[in-house]
């Protein structure tokens, strides 16, 4: 994205997973619980922190074109795989410290936060779609054409019975 907020953001989600990665080969044969605990901590705290700043972005995006919007959605879209991927490499991490019998403590919350991550992956698409200005006016347009033209009722005594008429029949 053109944003430089958002340009520091995801370079520091890529320099978090270098040195991860880097770390965890540097020290495979000594993994400090410690070490991994402070990390995990980082790394909690950034989720928190991402949830914060994901939020903002169909707010700034709002009113954008279709291209800045798309752009916001690819951006997400890549910040949040990046974190999945840190996420992955802390557990590897973690996994290696257990097998050297160090345990690291709270390594069950990182599974809510790549939880929040995949989620948002999701949900993000459609929360930018809102912000562009023609799906806002589609979409206000067939809800002020439904309240012209409400459906009377025997519209829907006609479709419950064609409902039930082609449902098969319960033995």
């Amino acid at each position: 994205m053109s944003n430089i907020v958002y340009r520091v953001r995801a370079e520091e989600k890529n320099a978090a997973e270098r040195e991860i990665e880097a770390w965890k080969e540097a020290h495979r044969e000594a993994m400090l619980a410690r070490d991994l605990e402070e990390l995990l901590e980082k790394v909690l705290h950034d989720w928190q922190a991402d949830e914060a700043f994901l939020s903002t972005i169909p707010q700034k995006t709002a009113g954008r074109n279709r291209n800045e919007i798309d752009e916001a959605n690819r951006f997400i879209h890549e910040f949040c795989e990046r974190s999945i991927r840190i996420h992955e490499l802390v557990r590897e991490c973690i996994r290696l410290s257990a097998a050297l019998g160090h345990s690291v403590g709270g390594a069950n919350r990182l599974t809510d936060a790549t939880e929040d991550y995949r989620r948002w992956q999701e949900e993000y698409p459609e929360k930018l779609a809102m912000c562009d200005n023609s799906v806002r006016e589609t979409i206000k347009s067939r809800i002020e054409n439904a309240l012209r033209n409400p459906p009377t009722e025997s519209d829907w005594r006609r479709y419950a019975a064609e409902e039930a008429a082609a449902a098969p029949e319960n033995p």
